[in-house]
């Protein structure tokens, strides 16, 4: 047996905070699976995808799947701005089993589905069979992208990048200058965001709640988040926003102005940081996504999958969880 509470606010939240900040503290666990931005998510995306958060405690364990349900399914909170999607658990499995199976009841027969799950994720908190189970009504995508990353400890991360290198002098030849600021400069955050979405049609962040949420984001994150931007007189020539998550400087996203196209501004940033990182001893992730230039930088790939599950899945898949499951304490 054990206690469930289902936390459908970010208000309710706050009642299972400590559980979930001595949760996040294992070491596999990411900036997005924080409370802080968890917690503003189901504040600020609560329009979109309601919370209901699960928190479950048995005798042996505990488990957290910070849940929502938006208008066609279930999923995690976040939305499109998180990645490494994942159910916060320690101990034995009952309590992630018990988690999923108030999932399934509350979601009758709204099926579940979550997209950029790692692979040991797959494995551990979600728990699901490692091929399709049509009986069972889960399904693994083949892949939803790959996070390209970067070790310090591979022999390819010291490789320069020559005419990268050149391209940021002769910017600064030209006049642009670096500024570095942290996420208390959320203001900065906004005016990057906004940029990148007046540019890209396609761009998530055409959303104005989209760019408030990642703004708030950075100024929770404070000095673990910091902003790169190229700058020439009051024009933003490229900017950079990245977190620093236990040894990982995460690259979320770029931008650059195409005005200054032939220097590649973006990518001479890109590069310029990468420098930094290394040198520092920081594993770099350029994140979600396959594009030539962090196929260029990339010394490893991480897949990322899509999970779906119908409720009733949850429900039954619950059980063989508790004994199969096997959550490291």
């Amino acid at each position: 047996m054990g206690r469930v509470i289902v936390a459908r606010s970010a208000q309710e939240m706050d009642g299972i905070k400590s559980g979930w900040k001595s949760l996040h503290r294992e070491e596999k666990y990411t900036l997005f699976q924080s409370f802080a931005w968890n917690r503003l998510a189901a504040q600020i995306l609560a329009g979109r995808e309601a919370p209901c958060v699960v928190f479950a405690e048995t005798n042996g364990g505990m488990a957290i799947l910070p849940a929502a349900k938006g208008s066609e399914n279930l999923t995690l909170l976040g939305e499109e701005l998180f990645d490494y999607r994942d159910i916060l658990a320690v101990g034995d499995a009952e309590a992630a089993a018990l988690a999923w199976k108030t999932l399934g009841e509350i979601g009758g027969e709204v099926e579940f589905r979550v997209k950029a799950v790692r692979e040991s994720s797959l494995d551990y908190g979600f728990g699901v069979p490692r091929v399709p189970d049509p009986a069972a009504q889960i399904f693994i995508s083949e892949f939803f992208a790959n996070a390209p990353k970067i070790r310090c400890q591979d022999p390819l991360s010291g490789q320069k990048h020559h005419r990268l290198e050149r391209n940021l002098e002769k910017m600064k030849a030209a006049g642009c200058e670096m500024k570095i600021a942290n996420g208390c400069e959320s203001r900065l955050v906004t005016e990057i965001l906004s940029l990148k979405a007046m540019q890209e049609d396609k761009s998530l962040f055409r959303d104005p709640l989209r760019i408030e949420m990642v703004s708030r984001m950075a100024a929770a994150a404070g000095n673990h988040c910091e902003i790169f931007a190229l700058t020439h007189g009051s024009t933003i020539v490229a900017g950079l926003i990245t977190f620093i998550d236990d040894g990982w400087r995460r690259l979320y996203t770029t931008y650059y102005d195409r005005r200054w196209a032939k220097y590649s501004p973006g990518v001479s940033l890109v590069n310029y940081v990468i420098g930094l990182s290394v040198e520092a001893g920081i594993d770099v992730d350029l994140m979600t996504g396959e594009q030539p230039y962090k196929q260029r930088f990339a010394t490893t790939n991480e897949a990322l999958f899509t999970l779906r599950a119908s409720a009733s899945a949850l429900r039954e898949r619950s059980a063989d969880i508790a004994t199969e499951l096997p959550i490291a304490a």
